[in-house]
Parts: structure tokens; C-alpha cells; sequence
């Protein structure tokens, strides 16, 4: 049977029959991946990668062959390439075979002793040799033998003479965009290790901001793709079974399930704890219609939907939004947004006042480097007053703030300028209690971003967001926040 291609290490006599190989899941594509059991120079077993069998694939199999092996030679760590298996209706690659535990997690992989450096090293090879992989992110690095990482995948992988230094920062981008978030000192690290010098400070920041600049590009492609699958007039959205929120979607009034007190009562939403069909609590959030409303609610690209795809893509940037599980409207009548229910969450500035100052200063921080991720990832937040922001003070630090109320999100493929960012910052500033002293202030800017307490950007950035947060006074404050008892 037909291995066109071979490493020069295969064994003469060795038979293969991929008949027997168990299958380990599908891919993009009509990808799918196999291990075969069977001995020889590689191990005890090979991994296998399915194409499908057509031209272009086999010409793209032969060429990720070839350039997996130029990789191999060059000391590039890598799954060794070891052979190409054409047939009329089946293509295989095969490669060493590195195990069930292969992947790394984020978290794990950014906390593994030298395995950021033991990257950047292996990148570095690669990049000296004249190749560049064109698609280097954390799913493409694997654990080898040894348990250090080595780069996978080399599909969409190129050789040239010599790379550009957009060659090189396309494969740094990508790779430490899929590392964020990770601190200023994880990249210095890491820049160090590719460069194998320590006066790298500007490269450092060109790393960082191609990186972010990824991401914002990848997650401005999901949204929309999300986009897009909204169509017809007044769409509905379920992101649970259609069965639990049944009796909600065909109700004459759903605002009719409300049990208990409502959580919020205003001229432009009700909100109120729901039971679906199934047992589970839910808050139920009805947009009022009104008066001059947005040409896109009568279109049926009504607020809840805008809501929920909002909640759904600050979810995708690893932001803490309560988890949206349907939106619809009706004519005239306004539209609902359903959420999971978090009974332990309060408003922030209701938890806030009863730490003690040592954990209030822990919130705080944690609070600045949620909205310093969320502007670096091109997120305008545009209501970020506290009542917007849920606290949960019993949960896991890092975990403990939800965002809520998302109808006036902006998402950019650029980070948020500092004016706008500015206008979150005055926004929360505003909105928090008297009880936080101008001292706990300044430490949540400084947390912020350290450079706002320097002189220039003060008197440029920061006189202007306490002048506004002093304009502000919050008479918009509902009189009755999420989560407060009801009115008398």
C-alpha cells in the first residue's frame, strides 16, 4: 500500500496498515486524527492525520511533509514527520507520536518552569533557519518526551531566504496573543529567551502590541460571524433548551412569571427573577419600548439581542458577563433578555463598604486589571457606573466581578483611546461609594496603569476624568439596584 513520502530513518521492511488505527477526534476541515499502535524507530505508535483525499490536500500534505522535515533538521523541536500514505479516497500524515497529555493549558503552560523560554528558544531556530510557521499559537505547541514544549502543525508553514521582521512578528503575534492575558514581565521573559539578549524593551512592546492587535482581530471575526447568523424579522436567540424558556416565548405578557419582588423597576427596563420549565431560576430583563426608539429595535435587531451578543463576545474575551441564555421581541411591544441567575452576586458598591480595607484593596486591583484587559482588547464599556458590575465576595480571587447591562458596548479592532477609556474610568470613579478613600483611588488607578499618576498624563488624562466624575453625581442611580430590597 502506497507511502509516497518517507523520513529516511523508515525501517525497509516495515509493513503499515492504517486500518487499525483508533481514532482520537475530528478537526477543522474534515481533519480527523488517529494513533496506530506499531513499533519501530518512532516508538510504539504513530499519530495520524487525515485529509481529505483530493489534490490541493495532497499537495499541501506533501509540503507540510517537506517542511516538518526542513524543521527537523534544522533542530526545530517538532513532531518528527514520517511518511505521507496516499490513496484514491484516503490521505495520511504520519508524525511521532507524543501522547494522550500533548496539549497545555493557558494557565499551565505560562506556570511550567522554562517552558516559556524553551518556546521562545525553539521559535528562535526556526526563525533562523528562514522558516516561519504562519499559524504559532498555544494549541500548536505540545509537550515533547522530555515534557518541554515543541511547535505542531506546520500547514500553513513557509520557508524564505530570509524572513521580514513582518514574517517574525506575525508568528510572535499570534503566539503571545494566544498567551494573553500574561504580564509585562511573562513577555520581557520571553523576549529575552528569543533574542538571547536583555536590552529588549522596545521589541518587547512591539510583541505585546501585535499580539493584542491579534486578538482583537480573531474576536472581531467571531462577532461576526455571530452577526450574521441573526436573520429575519423580530429573531429569536436560545443559547438554552428550547424547552426550558417555552412557556416564556409564547406568553401573552412573560413579565407575567415574575416571581417576588422585581430586582429593578424603571422607565426603560423591568428585571425580575423567573422560573423556567425545568426548575432552574433565571433573571428576566425587559427592554420598555419607547418613544423615538432605534431604528434597529422595529428592524427586530431589537436591545436584548444587541445584549445578549454583546454578553456573548466580552464571554469570548474572557471577560466576566453573566451568561445570556435567550433574547426576543415583539412589535411594539418591546424586547426580553433572559440570564443565568446569580444569587450570590451584589451590587459593587453595596460589597464594597463591608470589606475590610486590606480585601477592598484586592477588589479594587482586580477590578482595574479587568477594565485595563478589556480596553487593551478594544472594549468601550460606555456604562461602566459600579450598579453595572455584580461582586461575590465568597468567590475565588479573580473571580469575583460579573459585568451586566452590555446594550452600550462598543468593540473595536483597536484598544480603547485614553479619552474614552478615560470616560469608563470617570463612570466608575463616580458611581463608587464615599466610603473609598482617595488613597484606595489612586491605588486602583495606579493598578490601572501606573504611568496616569506621572505628571504629564495627570494633568492630561486624570484632571479631566475627576472633573467629569464630579459632573456626573450619579442622579441616574435607579432606586432600586439589582439585587437591593424592594421599595416600601
Amino acid at each position: 500500500m502506497p507511502l509516497t513520502l518517507t523520513d529516511p530513518a523508515w525501517p525497509a521492511d516495515a509493513s503499515f496498515d492504517p486500518r487499525d488505527a483508533l481514532p482520537l477526534g475530528d478537526g477543522l476541515r474534515g481533519r480527523r486524527y488517529f494513533r496506530l499502535q506499531q513499533p519501530g524507530p518512532w516508538g510504539g505508535s504513530l499519530f495520524l492525520k487525515e485529509l481529505r483525499a483530493n489534490a490541493g490536500n495532497r499537495r499541501r500534505a506533501r509540503r507540510e511533509f517537506r517542511l516538518g522535515q526542513e524543521m527537523h533538521r534544522a533542530g526545530v523541536p517538532c513532531p518528527r514527520p514520517w511518511g505521507v500514505w496516499e490513496e484514491e479516497a484516503r490521505l495520511l500524515l504520519l508524525f511521532e507520536d507524543l501522547g494522550a497529555g500533548a496539549p497545555f493549558e493557558h494557565d499551565g503552560f505560562l506556570a511550567a518552569p522554562g517552558a516559556l523560554e524553551q518556546t521562545a528558544r525553539a521559535v528562535a531556530v526556526m526563525h533562523q533557519a528562514g522558516l516561519f510557521h504562519r499559524d504559532l499559537h498555544l494549541g500548536n505547541l505540545l509537550r515533547g518526551p522530555d515534557g518541554s514544549p515543541v511547535l505542531a502543525d506546520f500547514a500553513k508553514a513557509r520557508r524564505r531566504g530570509r524572513l521580514s521582521e513582518r514574517d517574525r512578528m506575525r508568528d510572535l503575534g499570534r503566539l503571545f496573543g494566544s498567551l494573553l492575558p500574561a504580564s509585562r514581565q511573562t513577555l520581557r521573559r520571553f523576549t529575552e529567551a528569543y533574542l538571547d539578549r536583555e536590552d529588549c524593551g522596545a521589541f518587547s512592546d512591539q510583541i505585546e502590541a501585535a499580539g493584542y492587535q491579534r486578538l482583537r482581530d480573531h474576536h472581531a471575526n467571531l462577532d461576526r460571524r455571530a452577526r450574521r447568523k441573526v436573520r429575519g424579522a423580530h429573531p429569536r436567540a436560545l443559547r438554552t433548551e428550547p424547552a426550558a424558556v417555552a412557556p416564556l416565548l409564547e406568553a401573552a405578557d412573560p413579565d407575567a412569571a415574575f416571581a417576588g419582588d422585581l430586582l429593578k423597576e424603571g422607565s426603560r427596563s423591568r428585571v425580575g427573577r423567573v422560573e423556567l420549565a425545568d426548575g432552574r431560576r433565571a433573571v428576566l430583563k425587559h427592554y420598555l419600548p419607547r418613544s423615538g426608539a432605534d431604528p434597529r429595535d422595529r428592524l427586530g435587531f431589537s436591545k436584548a439581542l444587541r445584549s445578549l451578543l454583546a454578553a456573548e463576545s466580552l464571554r469570548r474575551r474572557r471577560l466576566p458577563a453573566a451568561r445570556p441564555l435567550a433574547a426576543w421581541s415583539r412589535p411594539g411591544a418591546g424586547s426580553w433578555l433572559l440570564l443565568e441567575d446569580l444569587p450570590g452576586d451584589q451590587p459593587l458598591q453595596r460589597v464594597l463598604p463591608a470589606l475590610a480595607p486590606p480585601d477592598r484593596a484586592e477588589l479594587l486591583a482586580e477590578l482595574a486589571g479587568m477594565v485595563r484587559w478589556m480596553h487593551h482588547l478594544g472594549v468601550a464599556y460606555r456604562d461602566l457606573k459600579p450598579s453595572n458590575l455584580l461582586a461575590n465576595e465568597d468567590a475565588t480571587p479573580g473571580d469575583r466581578l460579573r459585568l451586566i447591562d452590555h446594550d452600550r458596548n462598543r468593540f473595536s479592532r483597536e484598544s480603547v483611546p485614553a479619552p474614552q477609556a478615560m470616560r469608563d474610568l470617570a463612570a466608575l470613579h463616580a458611581g463608587l461609594p464615599p466610603e473609598i478613600r482617595a488613597a484606595e483611588r489612586i491605588e486602583a488607578l495606579r493598578a490601572y496603569d501606573p504611568a496616569l499618576l506621572e505628571r504629564p498624563a495627570w494633568r492630561r488624562l486624570v484632571r479631566p476624568l475627576l472633573t467629569e466624575a464630579a459632573e456626573r453625581q450619579h442622579r441616574w442611580i435607579p432606586r432600586a439596584l439589582l439585587g437591593a430590597p424592594p421599595r416600601p
